[in-house]
């Protein structure tokens, strides 16, 4: 797990950091790499994986609200916690899907709370999936999955790492993948919306340049859930 924490204040950089030391070291947990910017154009130039980002909305340059939204383009399973001074920026921090934030003083037991739920999606986000081919078992994170396609008895597992014709089924790959950001557009057709780019009228493009169908009688729950899906806490 990678942790980063991003202020142009060092003493809430310090804050941050050991009170993140002292809940790991509470529950005999690894501590996590802690990595900490206190320049935001730092952090976007950052093209390793963010697992988790403490994010203080006030910088000068670009403030938190930028970064926030830039960062979900680029990477979309960061777990975000909006750090601020003022409340008044929270509403905006909410529509780039911030899933927490903290205001400053830092509480300490809700500081604890925030981190042990972000902790909780981590390893929902995390979890190793099973696919089995006719001549191996991959093991690919969930999240790391495009696009499932069915086809009779089996199905195509679209990754990011290329595509496995699974031996599962897809009614298989329909119950095993209930995580929120999953959804069957189509008859035979589950795709995982963090991977979506352009809604279409019928159709929606993916990331890996893929069209996937989008049913007319799943159109506007789709178009609901994938709202909500951007802009969850």
């Amino acid at each position: 797990m990678r942790v980063l924490i991003c202020d142009d204040n060092s003493i809430f950089l310090d804050e941050i950091q050991s009170l993140l030391t002292e809940y790991f070291a509470s529950r005999s947990l690894s501590l996590p790499e802690i990595v900490r910017y206190t320049d935001p154009n730092m952090l976007l130039a950052d093209t390793e994986a963010i697992d988790l980002l403490f994010l203080d909305m006030e910088m000068p340059g670009h403030d938190g609200i930028f970064v926030g939204n830039k960062l979900q383009q680029t990477h979309p399973y960061t777990i975000m916690i909006a750090v601020t001074s003022h409340p008044d920026y929270l509403d905006n921090a909410m529509h780039f899907g911030c899933f927490a934030y903290l205001t400053k003083p830092i509480d300490r037991n809700r500081f604890y709370r925030n981190v042990g739920d972000a902790l909780k999606k981590y390893q929902e986000q995390s979890a190793l999936i099973h696919v089995q081919t006719k001549t191996e078992i991959a093991a690919v994170q969930a999240r790391d999955i495009i696009l499932i396609e069915g086809e009779k008895r089996t199905s195509i597992v679209h990754t990011v790492y290329g595509d496995y014709h699974s031996l599962q089924t897809f009614s298989f790959w329909s119950r095993m993948l209930t995580q929120p950001y999953f959804y069957v557009t189509h008859r035979s057709v589950l795709i995982n919306m963090a991977h979506v780019k352009i809604v279409e009228a019928d159709r929606i493009l993916l990331d890996n340049g893929q069209y996937a169908f989008l049913s007319r009688r799943r159109n506007m729950d789709f178009r609901r859930r994938f709202i909500e899906f951007y802009t969850q806490l």
